[in-house]
């Protein structure tokens, strides 16, 4: 006898009774997600009292895009960490737009450092993880969907 197990062995109830947790992986995306969120609006907050220490000028400059980039940032993060939170349907599509805001954000840190002739080492190393982990999410949410052990809503 196969003591594989496999989705026929088990008894439906308990596929339906699991399939409303989160995975350990999904856990530590909304923590990251959590932090995120935190360090932006922090980071927000600095950014909007150096432009309103310098004046208006200072905003429509490099300050002010890189404020609303934190702002995009936060927003983007609060709308995705909800979304993980109670597994909506279109996870997978906001994973891709969450981490490819953040792939696009790393590479114009990379452009501008870059440009301020300094090294880029630490933003490269930065970027390798950042798509390595998005793949690696995307094929975990993928997969855990496949199997039935995410319940979308």
């Amino acid at each position: 006898m196969d003591q594989n197990l496999n989705i026929r062995n088990v008894p439906q109830e308990s596929i339906v009774a699991n399939s409303n947790k989160k995975t350990g992986f999904m856990w530590s995306v909304i923590v990251v997600e959590i932090l995120n969120i935190i360090f932006g609006a922090c980071m927000y907050v600095i950014g909007n009292s150096i432009a309103n220490s310098f004046g208006h000028a200072a905003f429509d400059g490099f300050v002010g895009i890189v404020v609303e980039l934190y702002l995009v940032s936060l927003v983007l993060g609060l709308v995705y960490t909800i979304k993980l939170s109670k597994v909506k349907a279109d996870i997978v599509k906001w994973t891709h737009i969450v981490f490819g805001f953040n792939v696009v954000i790393a590479c114009m840190a990379m452009v501008s450092q870059l440009l301020a002739h300094q090294v880029v080492f630490g933003w490269i190393i930065g970027l390798v993880v950042l798509v390595l982990f998005w793949w690696l999410f995307c094929v975990h949410l993928t997969k855990a969907i496949a199997e039935g052990r995410i319940k979308l809503q």
